[in-house]
């Protein structure tokens, strides 16, 4: 990956350990900030069919302007669903963003994803574990969700 930061390697760690499922398939990343994810995929040579979703408007036009022409970016607010016409893909990431859609609605998030993966495909999930350090992370300060394991099986549980 081009940037060096630790989203990169985030980012080069996911593309490398699951390869076999962004490699010629059709993928929703879901929070995809600047699209590079995307931009990583292709620095190791794997092609997907990519549709990038974020909340933000200016982001959405820099991930535009700075990807290949194969890749769709999507403006969707927080508060809206993912419409019924999006596309269906084989593989769904998730990487540190759960943690940020208003509280008391990542059920409903996590019940539209599992709408737009195809049967038997993974979704690839990140986000901040919950421990005695959590306090260390300003944005927890400010509302950021950390999840124990129990908390997060929950919400799987409750949106499956």
């Amino acid at each position: 990956c081009e940037e060096h930061d630790s989203w990169a390697t985030r980012h080069e760690v996911v593309v490398k350990y699951f390869s076999a499922v962004l490699k010629d398939k059709v993928i929703i990343d879901y929070g995809c900030w600047d699209g590079s994810l995307l931009r990583c995929c292709q620095a190791f040579g794997i092609n997907c069919s990519y549709h990038g979703i974020d909340i933000e408007p200016d982001i959405i036009r820099t991930a535009q302007a700075s990807n290949s022409g194969y890749a769709k970016f999507h403006l969707i607010r927080s508060e809206e669903r993912l419409p019924d016409d999006f596309p269906t893909a084989d593989t769904v990431l998730l990487l540190d963003v759960l943690e940020h859609v208003p509280a008391g609605t990542e059920v409903q998030h996590l019940i539209d994803i599992s709408r737009k993966v195809r049967k038997g495909g993974p979704v690839i999930l990140s986000c901040p574990a919950r421990s005695h350090w959590s306090f260390m992370d300003p944005a927890w300060l400010l509302g950021h969700r950390h999840y124990s394991e129990s908390q997060l099986l929950g919400l799987l549980r409750h949106s499956a």
